[in-house]
């Protein structure tokens, strides 16, 4: 007698032998290549993440730290240079001068090239420390991230 197999939309039958073989060789090719589809399989899940980070850094003058007083901030964003990237991406910064960039629903930002815009209020927000050098539309700051620390140096 024939088996009938299921999910087969030609409904045909297979006798014992055959339905038996028809499963060896399916096991052994899940034995087979069933480390691949894995591996596959967790290469694509990783990849969802987009490859965000959430870089750290600081803000020097002329390689020395920066800081503000306890009635200054900083405004720090940054712009990608990428072709067709029309994001901003603002940091949150301590009056020291570091700072993190968490990104949109504190999921990261993409590594890359980026267009830096900083003013340093102090006192906020009447007097920019840095005369509007780096203000945006202004600045022609760039920085990588991706690579470490980020180091915002206004005094180049």
């Amino acid at each position: 007698m024939g088996a009938f197999v299921e999910g087969s939309h030609l409904g045909f039958f297979l006798s014992s032998a055959s339905r038996g073989r028809w499963l060896v060789n399916g096991f052994q090719l899940m034995r087979k290549y069933g480390f691949l589809v894995a591996l596959l399989v967790t290469v694509l899940l990783a990849g969802c993440g987009g490859g965000k980070i959430k870089p750290k850094g600081k803000i020097l003058k002329g390689g020395q730290p920066f800081s503000v007083t306890d009635k200054g901030v900083f405004i720090l964003s940054f712009i990608p240079t990428t072709p067709g990237e029309v994001a901003s991406y603002n940091a949150t910064t301590q009056r020291d001068g570091t700072f993190e960039i968490i990104g949109p629903e504190s999921k990261g930002i993409p590594p890359g090239k980026y267009k830096v815009q900083l003013q340093a209020m102090d006192p906020y927000p009447n007097n920019d420390l840095l005369g509007g050098k780096y203000a945006p539309g202004k600045s022609q700051l760039e920085v990588e991230i991706g690579k470490g620390d980020v180091v915002v140096d206004v005094g180049k």
